[in-house]
């Protein structure tokens, strides 16, 4: 038989044996809590991170600047281009647009980048950088000449586009490279003209290659190539039996140019037409 007091000790063991049984609950329950919370906490901090680590304008630009400082042009173009497209209002998106170009040009690819400095020029007509992209639209031109057998449009340009930087900026620094390279161009348009005439005068049409030389003398500034010049016309001349205009052009070579290699020959002929 159990007692009483027996009875009511069974009783209290059981009451704080549930009581603790609830209580642990309730305390795990807690601690679940307080781990989610935890856990919210910490991935809105990293949200809150990531939040500010989206990079501006600036960060674009100085990752760009980063690879076209190392020349490492291919890199540095789509970083330039993410500040252009993203940020277009951002003073940093009107410095980039000049960097394509440049990024454009030191890859070689010049059409490319004479078209993005033209739409620089266009966009930002009073851009303090603008002597700087005149330059550089001819120096494309001036990148893309070929040799005196090939087509000279790009030579034409170059020297176009040179004077009128020159006469648009004559305080610019890049006029006297630009005068340099201008007189190089003609020196290659007079080769090209020289070569297309001395090409009709060995096919024997002698009346085109007269009017190429002529062009020579008379369209572009005196040079070294004139003497020569004279001379294939005299022959030319000769060769359709117009001797008074032979004469006269093989008398120009003696007078003016006798300190020549063609002064000998020209001598010659004219003593054997007197």
């Amino acid at each position: 038989m159990i007692t009483k007091s027996k009875k009511r000790l069974l009783f209290l063991f059981l009451s704080l044996l549930i009581i603790s049984y609830f209580t642990g609950c309730i305390f795990i329950h807690k601690e679940k809590e307080t781990q989610k919370n935890k856990k919210k906490e910490t991935v809105k901090k990293k949200n809150a991170k990531k939040a500010s680590k989206i990079p501006t304008a600036e960060d674009y630009y100085k990752k760009a600047m980063e690879y076209y400082e190392k020349e490492n042009y291919f890199y540095a173009e789509p970083e330039f281009k993410k500040v252009k497209d993203n940020f277009p209002l951002s003073s940093y998106a009107t410095m980039a647009e000049l960097k394509i170009a440049d990024c454009y040009y030191f890859q070689k690819k010049y059409e490319e980048a004479g078209l993005s400095y033209e739409n620089f020029k266009k966009f930002h007509p009073k851009h303090p950088r603008i002597p700087y992209t005149e330059y550089q639209i001819g120096m494309c031109y001036f990148k893309q000449i070929k040799s005196i057998d090939r087509d000279q449009l790009p030579t034409e340009k170059t020297i176009v586009q040179f004077r009128y930087l020159i006469a648009k900026y004559p305080d610019s620094p890049y006029v006297k490279d630009c005068q340099k390279k201008i007189a190089a161009c003609q020196k290659k348009l007079v080769k090209n003209e020289f070569y297309i005439g001395n090409f009709y005068f060995k096919s024997k049409n002698y009346n085109a290659a007269i009017s190429r030389f002529r062009s020579l003398l008379e369209n572009y500034p005196p040079s070294e190539f004139d003497s020569k010049v004279i001379f294939y016309l005299g022959k030319c001349y000769l060769n359709l039996q117009n001797k008074t205009q032979a004469k006269s052009a093989f008398l120009i070579i003696t007078e003016k140019y006798p300190d020549t290699e063609y002064a000998k020959e020209a001598k010659k002929i004219l003593e054997s037409l007197d």
